[in-house]
């Protein structure tokens, strides 16, 4: 199977690693063969919070934006671009 360029992924409150939207396999494979673009979705801060540091190993923030999608309320949905880092700045292991 080829090399995926780009991945999109809305996760649920739960997160990519705790049973959420994607699973921990989901997390390993992307950090196993990291594709070049990730597009992350999520409803929670908390759970992107910790996502992201999973994915920090093989990734880094390229851009973020908020949206306030539910007005008067304290939700808000929040889009992460991943950009994949080069292979010297990554961590071995």
């Amino acid at each position: 199977m080829p090399q995926a360029s780009r991945i999109a992924s809305a996760s649920l409150r739960a997160g990519l690693e705790h049973g959420g939207g994607v699973a921990r396999e989901v997390v390993e494979a992307l950090i196993r063969k990291p594709p070049a673009r990730v597009i992350y979705v999520s409803c929670d801060p908390a759970t992107l919070a910790r996502d992201l540091k999973a994915l920090a190993e093989r990734f880094r923030v390229a851009a973020c934006e908020a949206f306030d999608m539910f007005p008067q309320t304290a939700h808000v949905e929040t889009v992460v671009t991943l950009s994949r880092l080069p292979v010297f700045l990554c961590s071995s292991g």
